[in-house]
């Protein structure tokens, strides 16, 4: 099957902010993985896992292994917020074919959810919209974790700069080699006065920036690379 042209696709990410460090409690390490589609549904795992070295850890673990507080609890409360989030965005959102599984190694104990959120993001034409559903509380129903997400191979990603970008050029940067992505485009809004001479907001987009190009705060970095090197790109900056 012919690969979709890449620069046809964008995935638009709005929110800069739901990338946690891991987060380890105690014997606990919590994951939240996000597989977003070309429909804009997202597959979601959420994932515990536990070394048993303490009472605190066992009833944890038995806890949230159990399969009522998985039925009665979990899935209600991820429906309800699923729901609440459908109203706020007026996207048709549902959460469905949910489960659980739980895995022993040793001491060691993974307890995983898994469940498919329908219209998790816009599409729009060529665009995936990600990030009005982060703007809303209660997203991460367990608190900080490690956050992974993956998107449409054939997709490009626009973010928004991070701030030690600002000022620097991309010949300082060096993106493509410190990182293996390619920055094919820069979105920036500039002030204009019209034929009437009102002031008025543009985007530009600079195709193909040149190497002395400097980044401003707020531009928007179009770019293409291996999902991996996005990932690791925005988790250190």
């Amino acid at each position: 099957m012919a690969r979709k042209p890449l620069a046809v696709f964008l995935i638009l990410l709005f929110c800069s902010f739901f990338l946690f460090d891991s987060i380890v409690l105690g014997s606990h390490e919590l994951e939240y993985r996000i597989d977003v589609q070309v429909d804009g549904s997202a597959g979601w795992v959420i994932e515990h896992r536990f070394l048993l070295e303490s009472e605190e850890d066992e009833m944890m673990f038995k806890q949230y292994s159990n399969w009522t507080y998985f039925s009665e609890y979990l899935i209600k409360n991820i429906k309800s917020f699923v729901n609440s989030v459908s109203l706020k965005t007026t996207r048709n959102m549902t959460a469905e074919n949910f489960k659980m599984t739980v895995d022993v190694f040793d001491s060691y104990r993974v307890v995983r959810y898994e469940f498919d959120w329908i219209s998790f993001a816009e599409e729009a034409g060529s665009h995936i919209k990600i990030g009005d559903v982060f703007e809303l509380e209660g997203l991460f129903l367990y608190g900080d974790g490690t956050l992974n997400m993956t998107y449409p191979t054939d997709y490009i990603v626009e973010i928004v700069s991070p701030p030690d970008f600002v000022g620097k050029s991309l010949r300082e940067l060096d993106i493509r080699a410190k990182h293996g992505i390619n920055v094919i485009a820069i979105k920036r809004k500039m002030k204009s006065i019209s034929a009437k001479g009102e002031a008025k907001d543009e985007e530009k987009i600079e195709v193909t920036p040149k190497a002395d190009e400097i980044i401003r705060a707020k531009d928007i970095l179009v770019i293409i690379g291996p999902n991996d090197k996005i990932e690791n790109l925005k988790k250190k900056h």
